[in-house]
């Protein structure tokens, strides 16, 4: 197929005549309330109440009902139709409203040997009109797509429309292209792939796989041509494999991505000739927004020269509010976080969030951007690491911290009430700040904020704001501190202690939702001043170290 919204599955003669012979129908009159299955058996006789007779049955809006099944499991066999199941209907609702789980299981449907393909992936929503499918509290397994002379799109669960995934399970799945080529045949969405949005609402998507040695692949877990959205959802253990270009080991989004209360963790994607990007979240062309979520030891792999974007890789505007990014790895730059901006005007905030311990085998362990704005506010950067201190011809020196980038833009860079320290790269001790300034570009911070403590930096010309402190920061460590989120506690003798600031008239610190009415459990603000940092030490109930540790001397 040439695009990446494969034609609409033609129905052939053969097709329709065993339809007509089983007195099945496509697209029946509209069902007066839920069609129920009542037979765990696939796929069963005409007029049996299963699951791929229900959907074939069904019209348009009409919902799938399985509270009834008698079972755990459905495990799905090749039929007379093929064997994924076909949905057909531009909207249709499978769900399952007792309290009893229930698995659709594809793994035993035959699997492409070398020089075949296969769709044996469990749901394929390939309607005329693009419309919504939705799968309610019915988990998803074991499904597989593979092609030898095309694209592989979604192990498990395809549309061309949209996907409504609420309180389900998306596991074990896989989609592999072996053909050589461009986009048009790479592999897309190793368990989902959605030509529309994707909504995600308490649901996990884990294990799958996707592989392209010979194209590009993206979306290890989740793959969407339009907005992926996730509340309260986990992406979790999903893997890219390519040999030429590759990103999203966990979510790749096209038009945007958005988490809130959500866990991206243990992702991997893995691509030599051009790199990947993005070993949790990919977005290349819309907005990544990132609230009160996890973003934790996913990776990028490739050769020393490239990948970005461990935890996070994104090209338009790019925002991170009481998040923790934490224990990602590039094997190339950016460890924890990439704002790559090639276009002019994009803006990369921060507030209230804590990018911690991640790292990289080349330089910038923490955040790299060249976003146009940058904005970071009362956040911790700390104990991110990288091998190497340069970029590109070696001249070029970046902070494994945070690094400022104006190779190709100009920036303006306000940074206000942030803990920069404990970042380090070969024998240093400290390496927090870097802006690098190139040609014409200069990065400018705003003078008129501060509050910041930042450890050892190396500042734009135009210098850092007045008010910037270098001391002893006293940081716990990485751990549950209540809240969401981990976070780092400060220790009682702590420099950021009360030195902070609160411009923003946040009521909580990182770890308490703002939406949380008084008395609040985690206050921004706990005596006369803010604390510098993501964490606000609570005076009521401090509790001072008899052996606290000593920020070692900084290296020159």
């Amino acid at each position: 197929m040439s695009s990446l919204h494969p034609a609409p599955l033609a129905r052939s003669p053969l097709f329709v005549c065993i339809a007509a012979l089983l007195g099945l129908h496509a697209q029946g009159a509209r069902a007066d309330g839920p069609i129920l299955v009542t037979d765990c058996s696939d796929p069963g006789l005409a007029g049996d109440p299963t699951l791929r007779n229900a959907i074939f049955n069904a019209a348009s809006g009409d919902i799938i009902e399985l509270a009834n099944a008698p079972c755990s499991t459905i495990t799905l066999h090749t039929s007379i139709f093929g064997d994924t199941i076909y949905v057909m209907q531009k909207d249709l609702t499978i769900q399952n409203s007792s309290p009893n789980q229930i698995t659709v299981d594809g793994s035993q449907l035959p699997s492409g040997n070398q020089g075949l393909s296969s769709d044996s992936r469990v749901f394929t929503h390939k309607p005329s009109e693009v419309g919504t499918l939705t799968i309610d509290h019915v988990n998803v397994t074991g499904g597989h797509s593979q092609h030898d002379d095309n694209a592989a799109y979604g192990g498990c669960i395809f549309t061309n429309g949209a996907l409504v995934l609420t309180n389900s399970t998306v596991s074990a799945c896989s989609a592999v292209s072996a053909t050589p080529g461009h986009e048009s045949r790479s592999a897309l969405g190793g368990a989902i792939y959605a030509g529309g949005n994707i909504t995600l609402t308490g649901s996990t998507v884990t294990g799958s796989t996707l592989t392209s040695p010979l194209s590009a692949a993206y979306g290890g877990g989740v793959f969407s041509k339009g907005l992926v959205q996730a509340n309260n959802s986990t992406i979790s253990n999903n893997k890219v494999y390519s040999e030429i270009a590759g990103g999203g080991g966990g979510v790749r989004g096209t038009s945007g991505v958005s988490l809130v209360h959500s866990i991206v963790a243990g992702n991997s994607a893995h691509a030599t000739t051009l790199g990947p990007n993005g070993g949790g979240v990919s977005c290349q062309g819309g907005p990544i927004d990132i609230s009160y979520s996890t973003i934790s030891n996913n990776s990028v792999l490739g050769t020393p020269l490239n990948g970005m974007g461990g935890g996070v890789f994104g090209t338009a505007n790019v925002s991170l509010v009481k998040t923790t990014v934490s224990g990602n790895s590039s094997s190339n730059n950016a460890g924890g976080v990439a704002a790559y901006s090639p276009y002019n005007g994009n803006t990369f905030t921060v507030i209230a969030s804590t990018i911690s311990g991640n790292t990289a085998q080349n330089v910038i362990g923490g955040i790299q951007t060249d976003a146009y704005t940058t904005k970071i506010y009362n956040s911790t950067i700390a104990f991110n690491t990288a091998v190497q201190g340069f970029i590109y011809d070696g001249n070029v020196a970046m902070s494994p911290g945070l690094a400022l980038d104006g190779r190709r833009d100009t920036l303006l860079v306000t940074l206000e009430s942030n803990i920069l320290a404990h970042n380090s790269f070969g024998p240093d001790t400290d390496d927090d700040l870097s802006a690098v300034e190139f040609n014409v570009h200069t990065i400018t911070i705003d003078p008129n904020v501060s509050h910041n403590l930042i450890r050892t930096s190396v500042p734009p010309a135009s210098g850092l704001p007045a008010g910037t402190i270098t001391g002893c920061p006293l940081l716990g460590p990485l751990r549950d501190n209540g809240g969401p989120t981990w976070t780092h506690a400060l220790f009682s003798h702590s420099a950021a202690i009360d030195f902070g600031s609160n411009s923003l008239n946040y009521h909580q610190d990182q770890r308490g939702a703002e939406a949380d009415g008084p008395p609040y459990p985690f206050p921004r603000v706990s005596t006369v001043a803010a604390d510098i940092g993501a964490y606000e030490v609570n005076k009521t109930d401090v509790v001072f170290n008899a052996e606290f540790e000593t920020c070692a001397p900084l290296v020159p």
